[in-house]
């Protein structure tokens, strides 16, 4: 919360994955196996298989028997910014490597399922739908020893470019913050009175989300401070947008691109950040939805996108809010989950995920439900509104019917980056704050709202019921057009699983290709004794083990595999690109639906660095160097043989 309240104009993007440590002996781990995977059980349908009946499957999709089984997938990890530079050095670097003749379609057209999480999301988006992002992929991969370069010139310049928006009617209207810094000034002195100085605060943040020494971190946050109080003047947005955006410091880069947005809103939602990003960087608008036509490489029909996303449900004496108007708590809706009617035990949140058949067309129904079961384990909310001493609710019995008409029904009519927003909405959880929220309604609501509106419109349905209703005041009426629109939260698929595999398994892939940006902090969680969860308050992620091995196992067995040799020059931000195999046992998980005995081999690519963040603390050029870094390791010729075993094994070898 201190973050968001403060630094209401710096965002984040993706979750930080912690590191899951246990004290547990467990199972040994194999590396290095390449022993052949179990023939999938099922009824061969072109490229995919039909899983039989329930009595007779044997592997991990015990909960959608009758749907797609890919047998292979590639997991794109969330990490923001980073995630992105990552995913996109792996690709273009195993693009290189393939030599003369080289395609997309030949590196990853064998894997039958694409799963993203978070920035995950925002990079596979535009590799499926962006023809330009795809060329800019080719375009590095001729050239990796400048990569980054090209990286930074096109992808970074186009992110941090100043001008009306596209996607947005300006409007010279809002031309200052003032209403939405108003509230935020009114939460800094709550944080200033209730937890230091401001600036420490900005301080332990950066510290603890980039590794870097207190005394770098003072240096930043000194340095962007006084045009973060200029901004907080008042000053008016063009001027600040063009201040920030070149002063080189991260604080301010990640101000200038939310005054990109708060130049039309006065205000900025979640959904507004990812929408501008993908429109800058890629060229995908509004319209593009999730089965628009394909980026060239992909293969029509015969792969996957799943896009994990997190659904909130308050437990216990938690409550999430709708709104909440000021930090005396004078009005406020809220919601708060239901006794699920099925035997389950209550999660924080529950594990969801977007689902389309590439090329389908925008009429296609999603291959899989949104949940891991169609009714998402029966869950329901009370709504509830409060206004000046008087109250109301109303009981939304099911959740779960909404979903299947939002998500399932006609999933290829999904905006693509509504999708992106709610697969990587990582602050979305300061709904459940009720500070954080007063801050949210009025200047930056980090939560994706969605509703039961079909035919792609869930998002918008859900604003405009917020808007008109709840948002201008908290009646009966405002808390009925809650109810009848279903209107809930997703936030960050990373809440759930940051690494994009659980639901690949859960689907019944048997090898995964793991593409990580933060060692194997991401994959630990899915392991036995790595906790219940990381983390608090808002940043609190939820760890569901799906696998029989200790997280101790995995580290030690991580600690064992071999890494890329790192050239002179190319270690100022990367550290480690370590890679290898592990073959490991699903177990029971119900969030995920998934049975345990199935084998499974994680071909791990994990890549670790110093001082380059999600966001919000690095300069955003840097991610451009270590991309190059990252590149130039993979060019890199004592690595020629171990990048040969990687693209042939871990890429080619992971196809049909």
């Amino acid at each position: 919360m201190r973050f968001f309240a403060i630094a209401g104009i710096a965002w984040a993007c993706g979750m930080l994955p912690g590191e899951a440590v246990s004290e547990t002996a467990g199972g040994e781990v194999a590396t290095e196996d390449e022993s052949c995977m179990p023939e999938a059980d099922g009824d061969e349908v072109g490229l995919l298989t039909v899983a039989r009946s329930r009595s007779k499957q044997q592997g991990a999709l015990q909960s959608f028997e009758g749907l797609p089984k890919p047998k292979s997938a590639i997991a794109f990890a969330g990490g923001g910014f980073r995630a992105v530079a990552v995913a996109a050095a792996t690709t273009s670097g195993a693009l290189w490597a393939l030599g003369e003749g080289r395609s997309l379609g030949t590196l990853l057209g064998g894997f039958d399922m694409i799963s993203s999480i978070s920035g995950g999301s925002w990079f596979s988006a535009e590799l499926i739908y962006s023809p330009s992002f795809v060329d800019l992929i080719g375009e590095m991969a001729q050239t990796p020893e400048s990569a980054g370069v090209i990286f930074n010139d096109t992808w970074i310049t186009a992110l941090l470019q100043s001008g009306a928006n596209s996607w947005k009617n300006h409007s010279e209207a809002n031309s200052t913050v003032s209403p939405c810094l108003a509230v935020s000034g009114e939460v800094m002195n709550q944080v200033k009175s209730s937890a230091g100085d401001a600036k420490e605060i900005l301080v332990d943040v950066c510290i603890k989300y980039t590794g870097r020494s207190k005394l770098a971190c003072k240096a930043i946050v000194n340095l962007g401070w006084p045009h973060l109080m200029d901004a907080i003047g008042g000053i008016s947005l063009k001027i600040a947008e063009d201040i920030f955006a070149q002063t080189g410091i991260p604080i301010l880069q990640d101000a200038a691109q939310a005054v990109y947005i708060l130049e039309d809103e006065g205000g900025w939602s979640w959904e507004d950040v990812v929408a501008a990003l993908l429109e800058k960087t890629s060229g995908i608008g509004p319209r593009v939805s999730m089965g628009s036509e394909l980026a060239s490489w992909a293969t029509v029909n015969s792969q996957i996108w799943n896009a994990g996303t997190s659904i909130v449900t308050p437990i216990d004496n938690a409550t999430a809010y709708y709104y909440q108007s000021d930090l005396q708590q004078d009005a406020s809706a809220t919601f708060h989950v239901l006794p699920s009617p099925q035997n389950v035990t209550p999660r924080s949140y529950i594990p969801a995920r977007f689902t389309v058949m590439l090329g389908s067309g925008t009429d296609a129904q999603a291959p899989y439900p949104f949940c891991a079961t169609e009714d998402c384990f029966g869950v329901g909310l009370t709504i509830q509104g409060s206004n000046t001493g008087s109250s109301t609710s109303r009981v939304l019995a099911s959740l779960g019917p909404s979903f299947q008409q939002a998500f399932t029904e006609r999933a290829g009519r999904l905006p693509v980056q509504m999708v992106a927003a709610s697969s990587s909405a990582a602050m979305g959880a300061a709904i459940l704050n009720p500070v954080t929220t007063a801050v949210s309604d009025e200047c930056a609501n980090m939560a994706t709202w969605v509703s039961n509106a079909t035919d792609g419109e869930s998002w918008a349905v859900a604003g405009r019921t917020l808007e008109t209703g709840a948002y201008r005041e908290v009646n009966q009426s405002s808390i009925d057009a809650l109810a009848e629109n279903s209107v809930q939260a997703l936030i960050d698929g990373a809440y759930t699983d940051n690494s994009g595999i659980a639901w690949a398994v859960s689907s019944g892939a048997t090898e995964v290709l793991t593409v990580l940006n933060s060692g194997v902090g991401s994959l630990t969680p899915l392991f036995q004794g790595s906790g219940a969860s990381y983390g608090v308050g808002f940043t609190k992620q939820l760890h569901f083990q799906i696998f029989a091995e200790t997280a101790t196992s995995i580290l030690d067995a991580y600690s064992e595999m071999p890494v890329l040799q790192i050239p002179v020059g190319s270690n100022t931000y990367l550290k480690n690109m370590t890679w290898g195999t592990l073959n490991v046992t699903t177990v029971n998980n119900e969030w995920f639906g998934i049975r345990e005995g199935t084998t499974v081999t994680l071909r791990v690519l994990a890549v670790t660095s110093s001082e380059i963040s999600m966001a919000g603390f690095t300069d955003y050029y840097n991610y451009g160097t270590f991309l190059n870094e990252m590149t130039s390791t993979i060019a890199y010729g004592p690595n020629a043989e171990a990048v040969r075993t990687i693209v042939d094994t871990f890429y080619l070898g992971g196809g049909r």
